[in-house]
């Protein structure tokens, strides 16, 4: 509150607070307890008022302008009532002469009517300017001297703090994808993370704020690897490492941390970018005050470079073995599984990347595959005088490889006529469900197997063309576009028709 606001509203609620008179003894328990809340009330309502009274007061005080609070002060008050002979009024004094000379030489205020109601005198004596005064003064040196501390050696000390966190966890790691990777991280995290961290807040509102942050993007990032690699004990090990952080948050106040919440996502593309960032607030801080690091995190890799290597070694005769190496490298460096050009060069490796590790890379490939199946294909259609109907109208037929998808299946079915067509999916990832598709080749079961090249490796192939009979027909296709089915049905029974006719001219 400012010390010139009139302060009329505020004093005559104080007086009339004061004056109320006591109230008549209860008659009951009811009335008693009805008495000590109205008690209480008023209690709390006086003191916030007398509280905004001091605020004024200690606010005229820092800025030098007791003379013009106090005259506020007497102008809001009315003259006391003519009081027995013998006693002095009550008065207000201050503490240097040329303000009283001030006060004194300013026109007298206006008498009001005699019967206006009139609170009592108050009186501010200089005695009481001084010891507020000196308070506020010691309070000033107090606060002085604690800046002056932390901004020389204790300052100094609290950065080589957030310096020993930062060499302790070593910089964010660039990918959590093989299982020792996401142990070694937990260890990391469970051992060096106190239970609390309340000591975290020394360092200071913003350097607590980007320390407890970092290890909490970290710790999201470990536990979702965690739960990817059903690694449920270290899963186990970072849940308890959140609430330790979030009862620090609580009672630090650092602000808003992110990702102590289960409901939180990442701010950027993942927990690990997240942590990186906070990372580098915290490496600005001490360059800033002069107390960088000692280790600096290493230089990104430059991943233009790696994939223009790769480029050239596969056109040199670099295998599969060898590519697929070279592929987990890059990923545990930080290159995207999504990237556009990786995709591309993974695209006839794709039955080979197999594992955890390249399970990403795997799935972005199938991906590619099947929206340009889908772009290219259109509303495939088949010649109205087509000549190997007859071979797949009515017909019992199965797919080999790719993502099943109802709508893919059905229009297959509804395109070629067949009775009915089975989908086997990710061959790759269950050998049983191959063993049991030749079982029923054998048997009979089937007239025609459709293999799609881009999704089946060469091991799965194999196994299928090794089960044709002359009742069951194995086609090798692109992809499951109708178009791609179709020249793949044209190719394989034209050559098995000329095989044939080869066959019984020689005899």
């Amino acid at each position: 509150m400012s010390p010139l606001r009139d302060l009329s509203e505020v004093l005559e609620r104080v007086l009339q607070l004061q004056s109320l008179p006591p109230a008549a003894p209860p008659t009951s328990c009811r009335e008693a307890l009805e008495h000590a809340r109205q008690r209480a009330s008023r209690d709390a309502e006086l003191r916030d008022l007398l509280a905004e009274l001091g605020a004024a007061l200690v606010d005229a005080l820092l800025a030098g302008q007791e003379s013009e609070f106090v005259a506020s002060l007497v102008g809001t008050l009315a003259p006391a009532e003519a009081e027995p002979a013998g006693e002095a009024p009550a008065v207000v004094q201050l503490e240097s002469a040329p303000e009283a000379a001030a006060i004194a030489e300013e026109p007298p205020a206006a008498i009001p009517p005699a019967d206006a109601p009139r609170p009592p005198s108050i009186a501010i004596t200089p005695e009481v300017l001084r010891a507020l005064q000196q308070r506020l003064h010691q309070n000033s040196l107090q606060r002085e001297v604690r800046r002056s501390a932390r901004s020389g050696a204790q300052h100094r000390e609290l950065l080589e703090k957030v310096r020993w966190y930062l060499e302790a966890f070593g910089p964010t790691p660039a990918l959590l994808q093989d299982a020792a990777a996401i142990k070694a991280e937990t260890e990391q995290l469970v051992r060096l993370i106190p239970a609390p961290p309340h000591h975290w807040q020394d360092v200071g509102k913003e350097a607590n704020h980007a320390l407890t942050s970092w290890t909490a993007a970290r710790a999201r990032a470990a536990q979702d690897a965690a739960r990817g690699r059903n690694l449920m004990e270290e899963v186990h090990q970072l849940d308890q490492l959140f609430p330790r952080l979030s009862r620090h948050a609580n009672k630090s106040r650092p602000g808003m941390v992110h990702g102590l919440a289960r409901a939180h996502d990442p701010l950027g593309n993942s927990w690990l970018d997240d942590a990186r960032g906070y990372e580098q607030r915290l490496r600005r801080l001490l360059v800033e005050d002069g107390l960088a690091p000692q280790a600096a995190p290493p230089e990104p890799p430059n991943h233009d470079d790696a994939l223009r290597r790769l480029t050239d070694d596969l056109r040199g005769g670099l295998g599969v073995e060898g590519f697929c190496e070279r592929v987990k490298a890059l990923l545990a460096g930080g290159l995207a599984p999504t990237e556009t050009r990786l995709v591309r060069m993974a695209r006839p490796f794709l039955a080979d990347l197999v594992g955890p590790d390249l399970a990403p890379l795997r799935r972005a490939v199938e991906r590619d595959l099947e929206a340009e199946a889908d772009q290219v294909e259109g509303n495939g259609q088949l010649p109205a005088d087509w000549p190997w109907l007859s071979f797949t109208r009515g017909k019992r037929g199965a797919i080999v490889g790719g993502e099943p998808r109802q709508e893919r299946r059905e229009r297959l079915q509804e395109v070629f006529g067949f009775d009915s067509l089975e989908w086997l999916p990710n061959p790759t990832r269950g050998i049983r469900r191959v063993h049991a598709l030749t079982q029923q080749m054998r048997a009979g079961s089937l007239d025609m197997v459709i293999v799609l090249r881009a999704f089946v490796g060469h091991g799965v192939s194999d196994k299928v063309f090794g089960a044709e009979t002359p009742g069951c027909r194995t086609i090798l296709a692109e992809n499951y576009g109708v178009t791609q089915v179709r020249l793949g049905i044209e190719r394989f029974l034209a050559g098995a028709a000329t095989e044939a006719g080869s066959a019984s001219t020689s005899a």
